[in-house]
């Protein structure tokens, strides 16, 4: 059993120098002919501008949403007043953090 354990020892051992000296071997070479990576460094950017993008039209599709349903609930709550002051009822109570402050 003792016997097992050194040898996956050593195997881990092996594994990790040959990553690591192939890791500095492309990072060498990658230093001395940076022309044949630019291709992959592009795509890369290329890919980050367009997860960007995507974000940002993410972002801008919630606010329309979420400012259209503040308009609609406005128009509610408008329309309601409305009603209220025809029957000679005050507007409705603003239910904001301020109105809960006042108490």
């Amino acid at each position: 059993m003792h016997g097992l354990y050194s040898f996956i020892f050593c195997g881990l051992i092996a594994v990790g120098g040959i990553l690591i000296i192939s890791l500095t071997v492309l990072r060498i070479d990658w230093a001395r002919h940076p022309e044949k990576y630019a291709k992959d460094v592009e795509n890369y950017e290329k890919e980050q501008y367009r997860k960007k993008k995507q974000q940002d039209q993410e972002a801008a599709i919630k606010r329309a949403k979420e400012k259209e349903k503040a308009k609609k609930r406005q128009q509610r709550v408008d329309k309601l007043n409305h009603y209220r002051a025809i029957n000679g009822k005050g507007p409705l109570a603003d239910k904001s953090k301020d109105s809960k402050k006042k108490k």
